[in-house]
């Protein structure tokens, strides 16, 4: 979920799948007003939602290689978790689960944003401060630890079972396209590799 250090002046923003329950369990009890039972309203605010509740502050937050993220999400939704719920996902391919998410269909219980619409201010045309790669999200734990000047350890929760990410090329193609922005972020030379 999102978190906030107003001491601080620093807010995490919370896409999903990049290992935001591991953030959240890591961090949580440092963050202003945290709870885990919050509404899923507060769970993935964005950053446009987070400046117009905290002001200025700085915003960090972790986004992943586009078509990894979104079969992260189909692998997720395919696993135990949802299994015999509305959402449950294993028995569709990741392709028609990828054509799914782009004609805007309701695959899993929040809105199903990309990850450009969680880490960019559309009023503004802002994005968030710090990008950090979701592969080196040690970068990530490193900052906030030092801002707040709190030690903790990043364990593994919420993790997406393992299976195929199989796409045709035509397949792909239109996920390029229609996640364009998602691709022009994650290789942002705003984001934090090292």
């Amino acid at each position: 979920m999102t978190l906030v250090f107003p001491d601080h002046k620093l807010a995490y923003i919370a896409v999903p799948k990049t290992a935001t329950v591991s953030v959240e369990k890591a961090f949580g009890e440092y963050a202003h007003e945290y709870s885990p039972d919050a509404p899923l309203a507060v769970l993935h605010m964005n950053l446009q939602q987070v400046t117009e509740r905290y002001g200025e502050v700085t915003t960090v937050a972790v986004v992943r290689e586009p078509f990894e993220w979104l079969s992260s999400f189909h692998r997720y939704m395919g696993g135990p978790h949802y299994r015999g719920t509305p959402w449950d996902m294993s028995h569709m391919t990741f392709e028609r689960f990828a054509q799914k998410y782009m004609m805007g269909q309701i695959l899993w219980p929040e809105p199903f944003r990309r990850q450009c619409d969680y880490v960019t201010n559309r009023k503004t045309g802002a994005v968030v401060d710090i990008l950090f790669a979701y592969e080196n999200i040690a970068h990530l734990v490193s900052y906030i630890s030092a801002k707040i000047s709190r030690r903790v350890e990043l364990g593994v929760h919420n993790k997406s079972p393992d299976g195929p990410s199989v796409l045709s090329d035509e397949a792909a193609a239109g996920l390029r396209d229609y996640m364009s922005d998602d691709f022009r972020i994650s290789s942002s030379k705003r984001k934090m590799n090292t």
